[in-house]
């Protein structure tokens, strides 16, 4: 519904006491009787009395589609985007007037603007510094400055010195760092996650195109955890594959392997308990215990049917496909479990199949249906205290409780994971670096194609729509499908091209767990992040997510 403004102001056009991401509408009745101002997310805000003007706050993220209701009349509805601190006017009548704007909005996105042209600054003084690097011209450059000093001689040799150890640095690092992960672009396409964590899940989210999606669709931020995910399961199969090639017994790995995963929900149980010690209100999902519950799953299965030696496969007979079949048809049954789940299991009160957000929805037909089956089995297992209480679709549809980390989405979640996996065995089947290209490519563009096919190039109203609160598995096709994408790239750029070394993602890639965790006891404490003085603007949260990064 239409927010108040601060208590204290009586009329909105007092621009400098406006929040950020808030404009102003002033409503003139100019019919005789009064009417009743409503939006489509309302059945009826408040009532306007017959000559009275007053004043609405409403939100600039979304499209706004609002009207009213009288006696003398149908109803009146109009559609319109509104701008940062903007001060709008419409005349309500039969006439269904345009809405006039009154005062210039704020541009909002000039603190992103102001980071992204010093990140641009910063970008070129790393690759000026790279090329300066790779002609010698430091070198030159040092050695003539202490040649002029006098020590030429020490110069040469220490520069001498340098390279060669440099040199052996990079050998070093090559041979003792890398014997699990060959790849470098996939820690550094783990540690672009961790900062797109960071980002899209700190205080510049405030942005609407940093927000995540209400319920169907897709925004960036909702591709940063399935994006962890996938890496995950490129980088653990690559360290669980070296374990058995050296030596290690199956048993132990597995052992290894539920260790991990009991590490990663204990973890998450902590997080979730992070200032909210009350157990018997205490979230029991999350997003680290379905890490470690597909991490169990996956690996667990992979490393009992992995064979050790393998043959160089081809384009015309994929070994890496047939040497999977146990893990496929398992990935395959757990699916299309999923799916009969979903579209078949009756809820009591709700029609079978919903997938909705229920509340506001549709007219509010299914208020209580929030998720359908997937709420439902949630509430069954943990009870209805013991999942997320304030999903995205509270503030828009006011439905009820809904955890997006539910157990039914777990089952697609593993199809994430998995794609991470064959990601890596690529590189184990295929010795040729376009044959490792091409590939990608494929698992990549399918994914997204038979994705897209599923939701039907529609938000809304698709067989499947992407939709990340349920995992859907057009969702889950989606966002492994990207992932393909971005890291062949990455691959291209860091392993073949070698235009960019990795830094400081691939050491962010390398400390993933350590600055997630970090990120999420520190996201709320000093220099962090603070309560801001300035709720006009940006500028201070984009502050905070500097120092956090």
């Amino acid at each position: 519904m239409f927010p108040k403004l601060s208590q204290n102001i009586k009329e909105c056009h007092n621009i400098g006491f406006m929040d950020y991401n808030e404009a102003c509408l002033r409503v003139s009745n100019k019919m005789n009787v009064s009417i009743n101002m409503m939006r489509t997310t309302t059945e009826c805000y408040k009532t306007i009395k017959e000559g009275d003007t007053d004043h609405l706050a409403v939100h600039t993220a979304w499209t706004h589609t609002f009207g009213f209701e009288s006696t003398q009349g149908p109803s009146c509805k109009i559609t319109r985007n509104f701008e940062q601190h903007g001060l709008y006017h419409w005349n309500a009548d039969l006439s269904c007037q345009a809405v006039k704007s009154l005062y210039p909005p704020d541009n909002p996105y000039i603190p992103a603007y102001l980071i992204y042209g010093i990140f641009q600054i910063f970008l070129l003084a790393v690759v000026l510094w790279k090329l300066a690097q790779r002609f010698g011209v430091t070198e030159k450059v040092l050695e003539r400055l202490k040649r002029g000093k006098g020590k030429g001689k020490d110069a040469q040799s220490e520069v001498s010195e340098t390279a060669t150890t440099a040199t052996v640095t990079q050998t070093s690092r090559s041979s003792s760092d890398f014997p699990v992960l060959q790849v470098m672009a996939i820690q550094v396409f783990r540690g672009l996650t961790i900062f797109g964590f960071i980002i899209f899940y700190g205080e510049s989210s405030r942005y609407w195109f940093l927000k995540p999606s209400v319920w169907n669709g897709i925004m960036p931020s909702d591709l940063m955890y399935p994006w962890f995910l996938w890496t995950m399961g490129a980088v653990m199969y690559q360290k669980y594959r070296t374990s058995l090639i050296f030596g290690t017994r199956r048993s132990a790995v597995c052992f290894e392997i539920l260790l991990r995963s009991c590490r990663y929900i204990i973890f998450g149980f902590f997080l979730n308990t992070f200032e909210n010690n009350n157990l018997s209100l205490a979230r029991f999902p999350g997003e680290m215990q379905r890490y470690g519950i597909v991490h169990l799953i996956m690996f667990t299965l992979e490393v009992s049917v992995m064979k050790k030696k393998v043959k160089v496969s081809n384009m015309t007979k994929p070994r890496d496909l047939l040497d999977c079949y146990p893990q496929a048809g398992f990935l395959f049954v757990c699916l299309l479990l999923h799916l009969v789940i979903t579209y078949n299991l009756p809820v009591p009160g709700c029609p079978t199949g919903y997938t909705g957000p229920g509340g506001l929805h549709n007219h509010s037909s299914h208020k209580k249906c929030t998720g359908g089956a997937a709420r439902f089995i949630d509430v069954l297992v943990f009870g209805q205290d013991h999942i997320l209480q304030n999903s995205p679709c509270t503030y828009h549809y006011k439905c009820l409780s809904f955890d997006p980390e539910g157990i039914l989405g777990t089952l697609n979640a593993l199809l994430t994971v998995y794609g991470g996996m064959q990601a890596s065995r690529i590189f184990v089947y295929y010795s040729k670096t376009w044959h490792h290209f091409t590939m990608l490519l494929i698992w990549g563009f399918f994914q997204v194609f038979l994705a897209l096919c599923l939701c039907g190039f529609v938000k809304e109203e698709g067989l499947i729509p992407l939709n990340k609160s349920l995992w859907s598995l057009s969702f889950a096709l989606f966002t492994s499908g990207t992932a393909f994408l971005v890291f062949t790239a990455l691959y291209m750029i860091v392993d073949v091209g070698r235009w960019w070394s990795g830094t400081p993602c691939f050491e962010a890639g390398l400390n993933a767990m350590l600055l997630y965790f970090g990120h999420k006891f520190l996201n709320y404490s000093f220099p962090f992040s603070w309560v801001q003085v300035d709720r006009t603007s940006y500028y201070e949260f984009v502050v905070m997510d500097i120092i956090t990064i």
